[in-house]
């Protein structure tokens, strides 16, 4: 990945945390619930696929999921 790409995806990331910053107690406490649960899982994408491609597969699919629905 590109020090361009990343700066790319860490303009994204600035944004999501911008839109959960605004969420309400008990919004961003799911939030934040759910982030631990991500990472928990994406430890395990670590451990199967230390190539990264899980990482890669999982990324996929989360954007796909946002871009694709009404959760934003």
């Amino acid at each position: 990945m590109t020090s361009a790409e990343k700066q790319e995806f860490a303009t994204l990331l600035y944004l999501f945390r911008g839109m959960a910053a605004s969420a309400t107690g008990e919004e961003r406490a799911a939030i934040d619930a759910a982030e631990a649960e991500s990472r928990a899982f994406i430890e395990k994408l670590r451990a199967d696929h230390p190539d990264g491609s899980g990482l890669v597969g999982g990324l996929i699919a989360v954007l796909d999921t946002v871009v694709n629905s009404e959760i934003m």
